[in-house]
């Protein structure tokens, strides 16, 4: 055969595979699954009702002498659309000598946090104990916090009345940080 029959055959051959292939339909449909979103729920803890910068100071307590004691109710509530777990820390604990009208041992930093006694109770069921400087910085756990729920807690504090002149003027202050975090999946 001649070589230019056989490519002449060729190219016909392949415009004919060509316009055969076009010839052939298939059956199809599609679909669109549109505005497809995500969002993330809440977590707003609400320290009786209040936010930052609006959360009450709890403690403004003057004069404490030794066998002094009280207490304060707050409540806790989730606003959020999450589960979580509340906690406490007492943090920026700060000791002062204040005044001091009598002699006190020496060096006087300020003890008042070493002999102040905290307990903090939820729901009636103690959850912590201790010297406000022991229990400074120490993440305190209240406990499950469900989307729309309220947990009510008290702190009770006391000065121990064998207490000396060790305290006598002193001052402390200190934060109260209260947190909500997710609670995580069982």
């Amino acid at each position: 055969m001649d070589k230019k029959i056989l490519v002449s055959m060729m190219l016909i051959g392949l415009v004919a595979a060509l316009a055969g292939a076009g010839l052939y339909a298939y059956f199809s449909d599609t679909e669109t699954s549109s505005n497809n979103t995500f969002s993330t729920g809440t977590l707003d803890l609400k320290v009786d009702g209040y936010d930052d910068p609006y959360v009450p100071v709890y403690f403004e307590v003057e004069d404490v002498k030794p066998g002094d004691s009280g207490s304060v109710d707050i409540e806790l509530s989730n606003a959020g659309s999450i589960d979580g777990v509340a906690y406490l820390t007492f943090t920026n604990v700060v000791d002062d000598a204040g005044t001091t009208p009598e002699p006190e041992p020496t060096p006087d930093g300020g003890e008042l946090s070493e002999n102040l006694y905290i307990k903090v109770y939820v729901g009636g069921e103690l959850v912590a104990e201790g010297c406000l400087s022991d229990l400074a910085e120490e993440l305190i756990e209240l406990g499950d916090l469900e989307a729309g729920e309220t947990l009510s807690i008290t702190i009770k504090w006391s000065i121990d009345p064998e207490v000396d002149n060790v305290i006598i003027g002193d001052i402390v202050t200190f934060d109260m940080v209260f947190s909500l975090k997710q609670k995580l999946p069982a």
